[in-house]
């Protein structure tokens, strides 16, 4: 094990860990994206609006999603919007909206940064196109468990920070877990893929963990 001190300041201090293997570097990064105010996303135009009330703005050779008229509690963003796919859901698009389920269509391979934040989410359904997970992109929100596809290689600061997940299965595409990922979570044990070259500070901090395994 690399660095095992740093590594328990990522799990969290006080905790009993059973590590097999684990050659991971864990390190600081400068800590998690600061909240701050939407400014209306960067880039692109030809803006228009899908079901569901999903605005979509044109973004390179598709569309990007930069949030939302309607008032639906469970939305499904979907593969392709006026022929063209939808690539990317960017920062701030769904946050503090209220949703409880969302589906993520499989020609998305990047969610931005606070892109589901405080919302009252208990499903999603990530695509397995998705490479790129933002900083606190589902924060303060209420899973309890989530399927990470076998395409997701970044997964950011606090992305999944506050909510009640008990189980995550991080698949060995993942080379990057950020500050406080999986903090204040239910986790009891998590296996980490021997594909993580990096560990972020406090990770896994205000868990239950009993066990951290490289697998």
């Amino acid at each position: 094990m690399k660095n095992a001190r740093t590594f328990l300041q990522a799990v969290g201090i006080g905790v009993m860990i059973t590590a097999i293997g684990l050659g991971v570097a864990a390190c600081d990064t400068g800590g998690a994206a600061a909240l701050a105010p939407p400014n209306g996303g960067s880039g692109g135009g030809g803006t228009s609006v899908g079901q569901y009330g999903i605005e979509f703005q044109r973004y390179g050779g598709g569309y990007r999603v930069t949030g939302r008229t309607g008032t639906f509690t469970a939305i499904s963003i979907p593969a392709t919007h006026n022929g063209l796919p939808v690539v990317s859901i960017g920062d701030w698009a769904f946050w503090n909206n209220n949703l409880t389920s969302v589906t993520i269509g499989n020609n998305v391979t990047h969610i931005g940064n606070m892109a589901f934040l405080r919302n009252n989410l208990a499903s999603v359904t990530i695509g397995n196109s998705v490479t790129h997970i933002g900083d606190r992109a589902f924060e303060a929100n209420s899973l309890t468990s989530v399927t990470i596809p076998n395409s997701v290689t970044h997964i950011g600061n606090m992305a999944f920070s506050g909510n009640n997940l008990a189980s995550v299965n991080i698949p060995n595409s993942v080379t990057h877990i950020g500050d406080m990922a999986f903090e204040a979570n239910s986790l009891a044990s998590v296996n980490i893929p021997n594909s993580v070259t990096h560990i972020g500070d406090m990770a896994f901090e205000a868990n239950s963990l009993t066990s951290v395994i490289d697998t």
